[in-house]
């Protein structure tokens, strides 16, 4: 997805993350980038470990490049 399309997302849409599979976008942020919450057990234990998150907290994603893309 390019950047423009990034910030078209709205929230409760779902996309496929590189890392965290299919996650939930919680909001936008302008000029910033997408608040998503993995959707899967697996996904949020990662997001928890990696960033020392508790689970449910919304992680602001900036690297475009490790959303794939809409998932229908």
């Amino acid at each position: 997805m390019r950047s423009k399309e990034i910030y078209s997302l709205k929230k409760g849409e779902k996309i496929s993350h590189k890392h965290y599979g299919v996650c939930t976008v919680d909001g936008t942020i302008q000029d910033f980038g997408v608040t998503i919450v993995p959707d899967s057990k697996e996904g949020l234990a990662l997001l928890r470990n990696q960033s020392g998150m508790p689970d449910g907290t919304p992680l602001l994603e900036t690297s475009f490049r490790l959303i794939t893309g809409k998932v229908t």
